[in-house]
């Protein structure tokens, strides 16, 4: 079987990308762009929608998104 070269998915989806971090990540990374205003009751999905409203660039998104997954203690396999 020949092996395919690696490309970038020109398709991201921002919300996709959001959906990677648990709710408390995505609290914190809204907290450090100060966008987490009326947001301490919101459910995780409410959270990752206002990741994508509020981090519009999809690279900055996935950089942070990135941060979080990385600074991840305790993870299975990990």
């Amino acid at each position: 079987m020949k092996e395919r070269a690696p490309t970038s998915n020109p398709n991201l989806d921002p919300f996709s990308i959001a959906q990677l971090v648990w709710r408390d990540e995505g609290m914190a990374i809204l907290r450090q762009r100060d966008l987490h205003a009326g947001m301490s009751r919101a459910t995780r999905f409410q959270v990752w929608d206002a990741l994508v409203a509020g981090i519009p660039d999809l690279a900055d998104l996935r950089g942070a998104v990135r941060q979080a997954l990385k600074a991840r203690a305790s993870w299975p396999g990990g």
